[in-house]
């Protein structure tokens, strides 16, 4: 929104919606996370669950009382806005609702921040190679816990702070009104309700899964973990089968490309650019094909590893696996994702540069591709390692078959990462281009 001119500003300051813009702007980013402390960390291995009870009251303190009570002042707030007609031209806020809830959720923010942020750096701090009995307080939890509450304070509830506050500049401007000038619009007030509405829906989706989370156990976390990776896969796909469609371009790039070639009236240099842009295109066509076959063989493991989660009771399962082990297999899909989705993303951006590649740009694929097979192979290793050991006993002739079936999946990724690495090494690379100093 633009800057207020100041006879306006002074009018506005003096309106029914002052104190909360005011309330809303100190509120504002005033919940960040501070950097974690620095320095060597001192960490228990005999620790008991004894020991935790205090960061154990914090935790049910945090996922029973505070981050519910944050989504239910998230709710009241939405609520008043269904309350008012705020498109009519005299409609009204209920101020008193609204600003009793924010006050309340100021009170809430700064528990939650403190609160994590004891769970996951105060002492006692566990082991992660030696936790496995500390049930909900296991260092990777603890861990995990205190990002994904940073992730819904300092981003998703932030920014509906933000919106809260456009919304109160647009009622206090649409309700001023001059001799000869209207100010405002009620129009801008409808737009930035619906960007609050949207905006609520989205922090809300955070809160909730951030509890559920909390909740869960172990396996279940990973579970979800590895759900994600193959939902992943289908994304993955999508935008590999659209690189892959030879029909495929970005009008306005070519559009500006013949634009600038006529403008030069080098009819030679048009010929060997769109030459070399259709060279380009090619191989990132074949690029893209091979590059689905990695994640069709890379969406056979998460598959694979959900159908083999040990249905032993939850409590046994809990006290088996440590945060080291937690963290190794879920960084064991994680890293194969990232960098599928980095390698895409580099791809995705070639028809925006006209198909032209700098030879840093084509290192970099080959670097991620060969990553791609020692990845692979590493993400073997802490599978066969790290999971199968925790199988029920009666399935153990179910270790034979995923390893023979995880060698076979090797042989035919380490075929296609080959070829893909034969198809990255040939495009036809640019130097960077030198800029003047």
């Amino acid at each position: 929104m633009e800057e207020w001119p100041a006879h306006e500003r002074k009018s506005v300051l003096t309106s029914p919606t002052d104190n909360l813009f005011l309330l809303l702007r100190r509120m504002n980013s005033k919940y960040d996370f501070p950097p974690p402390p620095g320095g060597t960390v001192e960490k228990s291995a005999n620790l008991t669950i004894e020991d935790m009870a205090e960061k154990g009251e914090v935790l049910e303190k945090l996922a029973s009382n505070l981050l519910p009570s944050i989504k239910g002042h998230i709710i009241t707030l939405v609520t008043a806005l269904y309350q008012q007609d705020l498109e009519q031209e005299h409609a009204s806020l209920d101020l008193e609702l609204i600003q009793e809830t924010l006050s309340n959720l100021d009170q809430s923010l700064p528990s939650a921040v403190s609160s994590t942020i004891l769970l996951a750096y105060d002492l006692p701090l566990p082991d992660e190679k030696h936790d496995h009995h500390l049930k909900k307080l296991k260092s990777f939890r603890c861990s995990q816990l205190y990002l994904k509450v940073k992730f819904m304070i300092e981003i998703r509830i932030n920014s509906l702070l933000n919106s809260w506050m456009r919304l109160m500049q647009s009622c206090a401007m649409a309700t001023l009104s001059f001799a000869d000038n209207p100010v405002g619009s009620w129009a801008d007030v409808a737009r930035d309700k619906g960007e609050v509405y949207t905006v609520t829906a989205r922090t809300l989706d955070v809160v909730e899964n951030t509890i559920a989370w909390s909740r869960k156990s172990d396996w279940a976390i990973i579970q979800e973990d590895w759900l994600s990776g193959a939902e992943t896969c289908e994304e993955l796909l999508h935008h590999l089968n659209k690189l892959a469609d030879p029909s495929f371009d970005l009008t306005p790039d070519l559009a500006r490309l013949n634009i600038n070639l006529t403008e030069e009236g080098d009819p030679a240099e048009h010929t060997i650019v769109q030459n070399r842009r259709k060279a380009t295109k090619s191989l990132m066509i074949e690029v893209a094909e091979s590059t689905k076959l990695l994640v069709i063989l890379f969406r056979l493991l998460p598959k694979k590893l959900l159908a083999m989660i040990p249905k032993k009771p939850t409590f046994e399962l809990e006290t088996t696996i440590n945060s080291e082990t937690l963290r190794q297999l879920q960084e064991a899909l994680q890293t194969i994702t990232w960098l599928i989705g980095t390698f895409l993303r580099g791809l995705r951006f070639l028809p925006r540069r006209d198909y032209v590649i700098t030879v840093p740009h084509r290192d970099r694929f080959c670097d991620l591709v060969n990553e791609l097979k020692t990845t692979m192979k590493s993400s073997s290793a802490i599978l066969a390692s790290q999971f199968l050991p925790l199988l029920d006993d009666t399935v153990s002739s179910e270790h034979e078959y995923f390893k023979d079936w995880s060698l076979t999946l090797e042989r035919s990724w380490d075929e296609v990462v080959d070829r893909l690495l034969i198809l990255t090494s040939s495009f036809d690379a640019e130097p960077e281009p030198l800029h003047p100093e």
